[in-house]
């Protein structure tokens, strides 16, 4: 292969793996190189486990923070642990158990890796531009209900997703989606803190300016000339922006709710994002709120193996048993970004689904991976039907 370059992996680089999968990676080569650019460009891809000995990687990686680069290449060396064990596991298990392994190596925890495999295995999921939206956006089209307070839910009705997210698309969105949103309900995923929302107003703009309670203010109280002045920002634009504001405003919007980050910690902040929505109310978690997905791994109960599992996930984990006698157990840490689950059949999935998700219809459930909503309480997290959730939601 022209223009290849093929190199093994040092010690100072595998060790942390090695010690954390239980295996030496001694004989792991990467290859790089325009060849194998083109071929990972072609598998939508920046890297691949070819067999038990051999990872391919983009050079696209070069432009990634050191800790991503690093997530990346473990994935991978656990998928070559995966090959050498040959097998056929699902997909889904595999890039799961990859991820898992690979975080815990790199926090400096131990993680065996279980699964087997028999084909080559890219790296999936992890640079896809939409999420946290995407997993947020397969969440709510499975379990289409949000809690509001102690007695009251909101239907998702046509999720849609905003790409790029800044103020001036999500107004706008909403503003072509007016005829389904005026006089009702609003759910909006976004990143957020005590400020008001982390978005920036324009799909370009200075890094300063963000959808925070003093931007909204000004919008909502000076005029595009007198915020271009101390901005920077085009007047046209800003009296744009402005115009979608008011038109957002003249819906009559309901309940307005916001779920993401701790959006909810003060209210002066969320006032303020109800008065410039023009919403009835809003509400939000004050606490960081989370979207991703769970992969059950499917395992009849047996006692000792299940105690051992729940030993090694003490800090977080919950079993469940359902009203069929089959366990459940799960383990979410948002900190060192984690996700297990431990079940012994589908059905008992399905039941473990319905008590912590609320839905107007049961969700169809098969197998594989399944989206998740939590929020970031400790030791354990907190899901939408558990009691102590509403009391984290916040209403002004």
């Amino acid at each position: 292969m022209a223009c290849l370059e093929i190199r093994e992996l040092p010690k100072s680089v595998r060790f942390r793996f090695e010690n954390s999968f239980g295996r030496s990676l001694a004989g792991v080569s990467v290859m790089v190189g325009p060849r194998v650019d083109r071929y990972l460009a072609g598998e939508d891809s920046l890297a691949e486990a070819r067999d038990a000995s051999t990872i391919l990687l983009s050079t696209r990686l070069a432009g990634l923070p050191v800790w991503t680069r690093m997530l990346v290449l473990g994935h991978e060396l656990a998928h070559t642990a995966q090959l050498a064990e040959r097998g056929s596991d699902p997909d889904a298990f595999l890039e799961a158990e990859a991820w898992r392994a690979s975080r815990a190596a790199l926090l400096g925890l131990t993680h065996p890796v279980l699964g087997r495999a028999s084909q080559p295995l890219c790296a999936k999921g992890l640079f896809d531009p939409k999420f946290p939206g995407k997993a947020a956006l397969d969440y709510y089209k499975l379990f289409d209900k949000e809690p509001v307070d102690a007695t009251m839910t909101i239907k998702i009705e046509k999720p849609e997703f905003v790409a790029p997210m800044n103020l001036h698309a999500l107004l706008g969105k909403i503003v072509a989606c007016s005829t389904e949103i005026k006089g009702k309900d609003l759910l909006i995923v976004s990143h957020g803190n005590q400020a008001g929302l982390v978005m920036p107003l324009f799909k370009k703009q200075h890094k300063k300016f963000y959808a925070n309670t003093v931007s909204l203010n000004a919008l909502m109280t000076l005029s595009a000339a007198s915020i271009a002045k101390g901005s920077g920002f085009p007047e046209k634009d800003l009296q744009e922006l402005i115009d979608r504001m008011n038109a957002v405003q003249a819906l009559g919007i309901q309940k307005l709710v916001f779920r993401g980050c701790a959006i909810g910690a003060k209210l002066p902040a969320l006032k303020t994002l109800r008065q410039f929505f023009g919403a009835k109310s809003a509400g939000a978690p004050d606490i960081k709120s989370n979207f991703g997905w769970l992969t059950p791994n499917v395992r009849r109960y047996n006692k000792k193996q299940w105690d051992a599992w729940m030993k090694k996930f003490s800090r977080t984990a919950v079993m469940d048993t359902s009203p069929a006698g089959e366990h459940i157990a799960v383990s979410i840490d948002p900190v060192r970004k984690y996700t297990e689950m431990l079940t012994e059949s589908a059905a008992a999935t399905k039941w473990w689904m319905s008590q912590r998700f609320p839905s107007v219809s049961t969700p169809v459930y098969t197998k594989g991976q399944f989206p998740v909503h939590s929020l970031s309480t400790s030791p354990r997290v907190t899901f939408p039907l558990d009691t102590n959730y509403v009391k984290r939601v916040k209403r002004v």
